[in-house]
This record gives structure tokens, sequence and C-alpha cells, in this order.
């Protein structure tokens, strides 16, 4: 479906903003905010895109969630900011946001929206300043970031099941397999095809990917995919007290498709009349996107072709 032609102005705004703007080497590295996966693409590593294409990723990615968030901050100014938050929020047009007083759905409403993408722009910038101290939200160690999903070893859901060590998950001295626990139950039970895959053989990253189709996730032009990986422990494989890790997949396609401009200012060139949107979004708007899924969670924004526990 081609975009209509407002939209499209709003877009190209956006673009020739942003493409105005020097991505050259930052300060800030893909590797301050992820554990990235080192090797080549046979093991998912990310040692021939690192610098500068995913820096510059970094960079564009940061520069375009400031402008989308001073764009929401400047709703009651700009009207062409509250046909797009409801066209892409489905966040009813009126004339100003209001206060909390006047309209609390509304206005916690408009706020969450913002909250979301200000908290995706905490974990890209690495901002370890919060507000009244306390400890980082987003260490690192939190979220890994892939090249490829080749890092994955094939898995049958009778296979033994293996905790965030390595080693084999046992109740009463008995080993389980993995359609045995109830933490994989509900994955495996989802859709026919599932299969389950194993990130420790190339990575220090002990946990199950489940793949809806059976098979690995960077098939076609498959952009990208993130998983949270719970982390479970041998004796009865239970969840242990740490943390979640959001693990982000960018597929080689994400990096090597023709369709998509390789920057802004590509991106600004290639708008015009009926062009459709996913057409002239950067190659970089997949890091975006899977930023999101990392930060609010793998359901978020969540495509049937993406799904994934």
């Amino acid at each position: 479906m081609a975009t209509n032609s407002f939209l499209l102005s709003l877009l190209a705004g956006i673009l020739l903003l942003l493409s105005s703007i020097n991505v050259a080497r930052a300060d800030l590295e893909i590797t301050d905010v992820f554990t990235v996966q080192t090797g080549g693409d046979s093991t998912g590593g990310c040692d021939a895109r690192l610098n500068p294409l995913l820096d510059d990723w970094l960079t564009e990615s940061l520069f375009s969630l400031t402008a989308a968030i001073d764009a929401v901050d400047a709703y009651d100014r700009r009207f062409e900011v509250r046909y797009a938050m409801l066209a892409f929020f489905s966040f009813e047009i009126q004339d100003t946001i209001g206060t909390q007083q006047e309209n609390p759905t509304r206005y916690r409403t408009w706020n969450k929206i913002r909250q979301n993408m200000a908290e995706v722009k905490n974990l890209l910038e690495h901002d370890t300043v919060l507000p009244g101290g306390g400890d980082f939200k987003f260490p690192k160690e939190r979220f890994w970031l892939h090249c490829h999903s080749t890092f994955l070893t094939e898995q049958s859901s009778t296979s033994p099941a293996l905790d965030y060590e390595g080693k084999e998950i046992k109740k009463d001295d008995k080993t389980i397999t993995i359609q045995e626990l109830d933490a994989y139950q509900k994955a495996i039970d989802k859709e026919p095809n599932v299969k389950p895959w194993w990130s420790g053989t190339n990575t220090d990253q002990n946990g199950y990917y489940f793949s809806e189709d059976g098979r690995n996730y960077c098939q076609g032009d498959h952009l990208g995919v993130t998983a949270s990986i719970k982390l479970l422990q041998a004796e009865g494989g239970q969840a242990v007290t740490k943390p979640e890790i959001a693990s982000v997949i960018l597929c080689p396609y994400a990096f090597d498709n023709t369709r998509n401009p390789d920057n802004y200012r590509d991106a600004n060139a290639k708008l015009k009349k009926d062009v459709r949107l996913e057409d002239v979004l950067p190659k970089s708007t997949t890091l975006v996107h899977e930023a999101f899924h990392a930060v609010h969670g793998d359901k978020f924004l969540a495509g049937s072709d993406e799904k994934c526990a």
C-alpha cells in the first residue's frame, strides 16, 4: 500500500532534517551499548559490520529517536504531529494534549508513547547518569547483539534441557528434556512446527530460542529478531535470580538488501509520490525496531514472522 501524501510529506521533513546531519564516527560505539558477538557470519559474529557501519547505525538511531521525541513534545504546536500520532498510535486528534488533571487517561497515553521512545533512547545512548542516582537500567551484559542466527544450534524438544551454565537440568537426579520444562512448554505447544535452538555452543549466552516454523531465523528477507532469554538453573529448571537477557539478531538481509537506502541522505533522495514507506526507511531502522523489542519485550511491535520465546 502506498503512503498517503500527508504522511509522506511528514516523513520527508524528518528525513530532510536527518539527512543534513553528518553521520561520522561518534564517541559512542555499538560495543558500549551491547555485548556484541565476535567472529564472522558462520557464528553470528559482527566483526565485518562493526566499524563504521554499526556505529553509524547507532548514531542514526539516536538522531531519529531524538527527532521523534521532540516531535511528540511539540504536539500542541504542530498539526502534522497530531495527524502522525493518530496514524501511527491511534492517538485521537485534539488541539492540545491537555493536562493530567483535565484528562488523565489521554495524558497518560501521550506520556506512555513518549516514555517508550525515551527508554529506547536511554538504552542506545548508554546514559549511565540517572535522575536521582541508582544503578544503570540497561547494562550491556543484559543486551546481546548478533549479526546472523548461525550461532544457534538446532535441538529437539526431547533433547536434554541445559541450564544457564550449560549443565543438564535434573529433577530427582533424573535428566529432564526441554519439553518437560514448564518454562518452555508454552513456547513448544504454540505452533506445530516449533523447534528449540541452543545458543551456548558458540556464545556464553546459555539459553533457548524457539523458532515457530522450525527454521533458523535469518531466512530470505528476514531483517531481524529479538528474544528474551530466561536463565534456568540445573536443579528442577527453576528461574535464577539474574534478569533475562535481551538478545538482538540482525540478519544479513538487513545489511545487504538493495531495497532500503543505506542512510538518511539516500532515503531522502528516494522520496516521491506513491513511494512505499518501507522502501524509504534506511537500513538503520532495523536496529531501532529491535531495540524497542529489547527494551519493551519481544512481543512489542512484533509481527507474525518474528515472534519468539
